[in-house]
């Protein structure tokens, strides 16, 4: 909260995942910019965000999206002269987003447009994003010491399992203890599994099982659990390529604009009935889903 025109500061970039590198500010809830390159090319720069008047002060709440593909450390943080500045107040509910590079980001090219952070916006929650590219549901990832205690928690991994396993059986064995640890280390949250999202090869035969069948399996799996709502994915991206960025397995922003709809959506309607068998219609080769 500040009543300045304006927050300036210097930055210095560590390791990134991706050359793409954007600020995204947000003045009382409403865009107002995206700063940045497509094509980081320097470890330090200097961030300045500009919109109030400087003969006309009045209180704002501003919000910046840091580059969330990159580490960065921020320093040399300024103001207007004479300006007051206080921490925003949190909100009263918090999200934790956990999963793989998908829920990391990649590839959306501004921070503001992760589906955790469209979630977090629409809902009015706090956000912790936990997302690791390349984690699988592997039990030993869940912090039981982590001092941020969500109301409302999404999973989404999956992707990275298909392949990685022998046969459905033994990946369900690795998903059904995850499910079964993360419903004992948060008793009180709503629990939401995202079963995995269109990817470009999901035709393809693995040994193991098809894409579908492991989405099937993990929501069969979720069905043991009854505070456990399941989404279904590949009904969340357009299965076209151009809504993904690097066209074939994670989402660019609008993509991810139609995944985090997608999940509201689906939220309201309830989430999937595991009866319903929802998963079927898509165990066939022909006539995929085009959203």
């Amino acid at each position: 909260m500040t009543d300045s025109e304006f927050i300036e500061f210097d930055y210095t970039v560590g390791d990134s995942a991706r050359s793409v590198f954007y600020f995204d500010t947000f003045v009382n809830g409403c865009f107002l910019s995206s700063i940045g390159t497509d094509c980081l090319d320097s470890k330090e720069g200097r961030f300045r965000s500009e919109w109030g008047d400087a003969g006309h002060r009045e209180e704002a709440r501003v919000t910046v999206y840091l580059p969330h593909l990159a580490e960065i450390s921020l320093h040399s943080f300024r103001l207007a002269d004479g300006a007051s500045a206080s921490p925003a107040h949190a909100e009263s509910r918090n999200l934790l987003c956990l999963g793989d590079s998908i829920t990391q980001g990649m590839d959306a090219k501004h921070p503001s447009a992760t589906y955790p952070v469209l979630l977090a916006r629409q809902l009015g929650m706090n956000l912790l994003n936990h997302g690791v590219g390349g984690h699988i549901f592997d039990k030993s990832s869940l912090d039981r010491d982590l001092p941020y205690r969500p109301d409302l928690l999404t999973v989404a991994y999956g992707t990275n399992d298909w392949g990685k396993y022998e046969s459905l059986a033994e990946f369900r064995l690795a998903c059904d203890a995850y499910i079964a640890e993360l419903v004992e280390i948060y008793p009180e949250a709503d629990i939401t599994v995202l079963t995995p999202i269109w990817r470009e090869d999901w035709k393809q035969a693995r040994p193991m099982g098809s894409f579908a069948e492991l989405s099937r399996t993990i929501a069969d799996v979720c069905g043991g659990y009854p505070g456990v709502r399941v989404v279904n994915g590949l009904e969340l991206v357009p299965h076209q390529s151009r809504f993904y960025g690097d066209g074939r397995l994670h989402p660019n922003d609008e993509g991810f604009a139609h995944m985090a709809i997608g999940i509201l959506k689906q939220w309201r309607g309830g989430g999937t009935h595991i009866n319903e068998n929802p998963f079927d219609r898509h165990l066939s080769t022909q006539n995929p889903v085009q959203g």
